[in-house]
């Protein structure tokens, strides 16, 4: 992996709460420094701005720095192996990020060849580097790739631009994959292979973050080791401490402490979740963030007659002004970045809530035509029922109007005549069953106007309830 510069963040609890790969590699001692060192006491508390701990043939460099907060702390640093580490080929700078990434990653020469691809990338679909090496989409299986399903739709002759975001549609049991694409790039900036990086749609924040930490480490492989120094200390948003004047201890001092750490505390963002334990900031691509360390003064600032030759101090502040207002830039950018991807991605969701809104309606549709065509049938058969009631009340009121006659007939004629009583028996029994039959007709209206009532009910609340809309 790329050379790192070894530094290290002493908080005012003489605890180191920041620190690169390379400091504790080559360090590993430097928490029991922390406690020990009178040294750094007195740079924590104020006595001194720089000083340098001698720790066998290591020199540590000590720097009084502040938060964003704008508490007190310490900076340690180590002096670099090589005055001037030539940049790492591209593939191999990222291969140990790359290895240890959550996401699937990748990475296809010009031509779409594939030449490396992490291991998360070949156990999730279930391939090998050796199947993979040397090969493009075309030559492999859609499950064995994660671009495969998009030559189904890409047209003839398209180009697509090197640093791209897209999605790639499900396949068989495989979930649809957010996946971002950017250039590796050699020292003079030219393209010479792409870098992919992606995860499930559910998990495509995942993606996004490991594609700017990958593309950032990409862009310090090819920056001046003071330039990923610089950057490294805005990530840690960590600024030089005023140096005090009244002094004349550290005054003597800063001439010592400036020969191993030129001491330029300039901020710009940098990727250390590799090796620090707070989470990487979005930072701004790579075409823009390099333009930040330039070395030139502003004019007012050169301006100012006071010195006759800029200190080390103030050529760090001049360059801290420049890359604040890079930073700034940058910052800005990223933002509008995540908020076209939220509004890409509500957008998504959007467009698959209304057409989950468009099929609701629709069962809903047919659910109200159904219930309408029931209540019809239900209306014809409560009608003929009806008639069906009044129908037999008209039988049962004939009989009852037979067996007035009757009984009339039978008052007038009083008398033990058999024959008499043998007809008042019968009409007895006749009205008996006109009753029976008329009270199950009403019965059976009853449970018809019950039946019309509970659709009529339906029918409402069906009618009543509005469509969802998208």
């Amino acid at each position: 992996m790329m050379k790192m510069p070894a530094l290290a963040v002493v908080g005012p609890d003489y605890r180191i709460v920041r620190s690169t790969e390379t400091f504790r590699r080559r360090y590993e001692g430097a928490e029991k420094m922390c406690e020990d060192s009178p040294e750094l006491e007195q740079v924590l508390t104020g006595r001194a701005d720089v000083a340098t701990v001698e720790v066998g043939e290591l020199s540590v460099a000590i720097h009084a720095v502040t938060d964003a907060s704008g508490r007190r702390q310490a900076m340690l640093a180590l002096p670099p192996l090589d005055p001037a580490p030539a940049p790492e080929p591209p593939l191999s700078a990222l291969r140990d990020a790359a290895d240890e990434s959550p996401a699937l990653v990748w990475v296809k020469d010009l031509e779409g060849r594939y030449l490396y691809a992490n291991p998360r990338y070949l156990d999730e679909l279930g391939t090998s580097e050796e199947r993979l090496h040397g090969n493009t989409d075309a030559d492999l299986e859609e499950a064995e790739t994660v671009d495969g399903p998009r030559l189904r739709y890409v047209e003839d002759g398209l180009e697509e631009p090197l640093q791209l975001e897209y999605t790639v549609p499900a396949i068989d049991h495989r979930p649809a994959i957010a996946a971002f694409r950017f250039a590796l790039r050699d020292d003079s900036g030219q393209p010479i292979a792409t870098c992919g990086v992606a995860a499930s749609v559910t998990d495509a924040q995942v993606a996004r973050e490991e594609a700017v930490r990958l593309m950032q480490l990409e862009r310090w492989n090819r920056l001046d080791p003071v330039d990923v120094r610089a950057e490294l200390l805005e990530q840690w948003h960590v600024q030089a401490a005023p140096l005090r004047e009244e002094d004349p201890e550290p005054e003597e001092a800063k001439p010592e402490a400036a020969e191993p750490e030129p001491d330029p505390e300039p901020p710009a963002p940098e990727p250390e979740a590799l090796v620090a334990p707070q989470p990487v900031e979005p930072v701004s691509r790579p075409t823009e963030v390099p333009a930040a360390p330039t070395p030139a003064p502003p004019p007012i600032q050169a301006a100012a007659p006071a010195p006759v030759a800029p200190t080390l101090t103030d050529t760090a502040e001049l360059l801290q002004n420049d890359l604040q207002l890079a930073r700034k830039w940058a910052e800005r950018a990223d933002e509008l970045q995540g908020e076209l991807l939220q509004a890409q991605a509500r957008i998504r969701q959007a467009e698959s809530d209304a057409q989950q809104a468009l099929a609701a309606a629709a069962r809903a549709t047919e659910e109200a035509d159904r219930w309408r065509s029931e209540r019809e049938q239900a209306r014809r058969e409560v009608e003929r029922a009806q008639a069906e009631t009044h129908a037999a009340r008209a039988e049962a009121e004939a009989a009852r109007a037979e067996l007035g006659a009757a009984r009339a007939q039978t008052e007038s004629l009083r008398g033990p005549s058999t024959a008499a009583l043998r007809l008042s028996e019968e009409l007895g029994r006749a009205v008996a069953t006109e009753r029976e039959r008329g009270d199950e007709l009403e019965r059976t209206l009853a449970r018809l106007r019950s039946r019309l009532s509970d659709f009529e009910t339906v029918l409402d609340g069906q009618a009543g309830a509005p469509a969802r809309t998208p």
